[in-house]
């Protein structure tokens, strides 16, 4: 490394095989890596799988998720804080399968866009009421334990009350199937004839607004929403509440919760395995450098 001025003032860049650059007030210079190395260190491919992982799941649930973060610009702003959020997330995942905890510690699998390997991701924040969720053993979603004693009807306004709502809110059911299938549905807090006094599971009153077959039952004092995508079991599913504000739409915080018919695949096993095809890219993936050798055919230190 050399320093010195440039007669022009401080400058950037390459020239030939000299690289110049400035650091603390200096012109700085070095030579210039024509062949960049593709370090693969286990926690570089590690990171790699898991910005991979949420950048597909992003990618399959963009059309919800590029909203669902209250206060934040439509696309890009959602983008950044669903994929930061979740790439921790599933660093927490691969970290307690290393400690061994016994516990769901991610799935890792490759899988193909648009589907998405299901894991616990956060895809709402915001400041209304969560609605708790849990999956009945036969994948059916239950989004609000109204009580042991429920009637076994419910009017709108029964339900708004249970959930702590509003009339007029937004309840979007997210879900991810055993074949890493994503779909959602939506169901609108107003009947289509104005009278909150109508049942829930009356079709005839479902708002024209509702969207994917959103279809709520009552059994065993729980309202259920199924949210149809074939007869394959749900593995996951996150409930997003929405209201409108002004101009504002205020959202729900919400993550997914997994059902019984969810399965964990290692991060280590993908580490130890074909990185470059779990990632999902060329095999000139970085620098296009190949993983063996590097461009030009020179082998890799």
């Amino acid at each position: 490394m050399a320093t010195g001025n440039l007669l022009l003032g401080l400058g950037r860049g390459s020239i030939g095989d000299v690289t110049l650059y400035r650091s603390q007030g200096q012109q700085r210079a070095r030579a210039r890596n024509r062949k960049p190395k593709n370090p693969q260190t286990n926690t570089q491919t590690a990171q790699r799988i898991i910005m991979r992982q949420a950048v597909r799941a992003y990618s399959a649930m963009k059309e919800i998720c590029d909203h669902s973060f209250q206060g934040l610009s439509y696309g890009a702003e959602n983008m950044n804080r669903f994929n930061s959020l979740n790439a921790k997330m599933m660093r927490s995942l691969a970290i307690a399968e290393t400690l061994q905890s016994g516990g769901y510690y991610g799935n890792f699998s490759d899988v193909a866009l648009p589907k998405v390997a299901i894991n616990p991701y956060i895809v709402s924040e915001g400041t209304l009421p969560t609605i708790p969720v849990s999956i009945a053993n036969e994948g059916s979603p239950v989004v609000a334990q109204i009580g042991t004693n429920a009637p076994a009807t419910l009017s709108y306004n029964d339900v708004i009350a249970a959930l702590g709502l509003q009339q007029g809110d937004q309840i979007t059911v997210l879900q991810i199937n055993e074949d890493y299938d994503f779909s959602y549905g939506r169901f609108i807090l107003a009947p289509k004839s104005g009278d909150y006094t109508k049942l829930v599971t009356d079709a005839a009153e479902a708002n024209e607004k509702n969207l994917n077959a959103v279809v709520f039952a009552i059994a065993d004092g729980k309202l259920t929403v199924n949210v149809g995508i074939g007869d394959d079991e749900m593995c996951a599913c996150a409930v997003i509440v929405s209201r409108k504000s002004g101009t504002t739409w205020l959202r729900s915080s919400s993550k997914f919760v997994l059902g019984p018919g969810a399965v964990a695949y290692p991060l280590s096993e993908f580490i130890l395995g074909n990185a470059e095809v779990t990632i999902g890219e060329s095999p000139y993936y970085l620098n296009q450098a190949n993983r063996t050798t590097q461009e030009g055919g020179g082998e890799n230190p």
